[in-house]
């Protein structure tokens, strides 16, 4: 039975699947979204390290959409918000996790 922050994405436990392997992609230094952001987190451009990585991280490209669908559907998502910064030069590193880190804590579920 999945955790009940994660029963509307799944009845058979796919949301802590999907939480493992978030948590593979974002602390594996293979991973390419880890190595794209330690990138940028050495002040790199994100065309450099576009250029550098020489591979796809994912986010890049669909951050825009991510947040685009979840300010349409009034879903609150601070990180994309960031990331999306980020990659659109619109905030610094330092910026995003400021930004991150002042907000309110509270609770993150889903009460659908």
């Amino acid at each position: 039975m999945p955790a009940p922050e994660c029963r509307h994405l799944s009845k058979d436990g796919a949301c802590a699947a999907s939480t493992g392997a978030g948590i593979a992609i974002c602390s594996s230094s293979l991973s390419r979204p880890e190595t794209f952001g330690e990138y940028l987190g050495q002040g790199m451009t994100v065309d450099e390290a576009v250029r550098v990585a020489n591979q796809t991280a994912k986010g890049v490209k669909s951050c825009r959409a991510i947040l685009h669908l979840a300010r349409a559907h009034r879903v609150e998502m601070p990180i994309t918000e960031v990331v999306t910064a980020v990659i659109d030069e619109t905030a610094t590193v330092k910026d995003a996790a400021a930004a991150l880190m002042s907000r309110s804590p509270k609770p993150e579920l889903c009460n659908a």
